[in-house]
């Protein structure tokens, strides 16, 4: 995976987890993971659990979070 995907993807991400639209964490992680699972091509969803489990350094906690459970 080219570094401009994942910066994409994360970029993409953290933006879903900014615009939750609730201020409780645990919502906003479910909100987010739920936007991955129905939203997101099955690559899209693989390649973010790799940079997640690899650093996910750039992933917000909520994003990161999220990404776990999917």
């Amino acid at each position: 995976m080219s570094s401009d995907q994942t910066t994409h993807l994360v970029k993409m991400d953290n933006q879903i987890s900014i615009n939750a639209p609730t201020q409780c964490r645990e919502e906003a992680i479910q909100f987010v993971a739920q936007h991955l699972i129905k939203f997101w091509a099955r690559e899209m969803k693989r390649q973010i659990k790799e940079y997640a489990i690899s650093d996910g350094e750039a992933l917000s906690p909520i994003s990161l979070q999220a990404v776990k459970m999917l």
